[in-house]
């Protein structure tokens, strides 16, 4: 019974330490996503930099972190989710991209259907939880006044 219960305690750290691991590999690059996107914008409008706000990673967001990979491990399976964390690290390596090209590239990170990709924000809150710290942070207000201004003069 000893032996069973310890196998099942491993067992049990050692799936906890690989989702762990999962979160803190989206964290990153999740984080090198929003700093590629901020680039981006910096390039093609470079005013814009003492307005961009940041993204601040927290308990809700890690918590959604979580509850997203889970989510998408349940429906699509372990080897999906790996091709998602790839497909974000290619696209995280590339630096030629302009903000809309940098728009196509992250929509095809992906490799699921847009239904199912609802389905899990709409249980697990992940980009809510993101714009939420995004928009908490004092610049926000700035960087939409400036952003709105500057697409209506082009």
């Amino acid at each position: 019974m000893r032996l069973l219960l310890s196998g099942v305690v491993l067992t049990l750290t050692t799936i906890s330490a690989s989702a762990d691991a999962s979160i803190e590999r989206l964290k990153q690059l999740s984080l090198a996503m929003n700093a590629m996107m901020t680039e981006t914008i910096v390039r093609e409008v470079p005013e814009a930099r003492d307005y961009i706000p940041t993204v601040k990673w927290n308990d809700e967001i890690n918590k959604a972190a979580g509850c997203t990979l889970a989510a998408y491990e349940d429906r699509l399976g372990k080897d999906a989710v790996e091709t998602m964390l790839s497909n974000m690290e290619a696209l995280t390596a590339r630096d030629d991209l302009n903000f809309e090209q940098f728009g196509e590239e992250a929509q095809k990170i992906f490799p699921i259907e847009s239904g199912v990709q609802d389905a899990v924000e709409s249980s697990c809150g992940m980009g809510k939880a993101m714009t939420a710290s995004m928009m908490s942070d004092p610049n926000f207000p700035k960087f939409s006044q400036f952003m709105m201004k500057a697409m209506s003069e082009q």
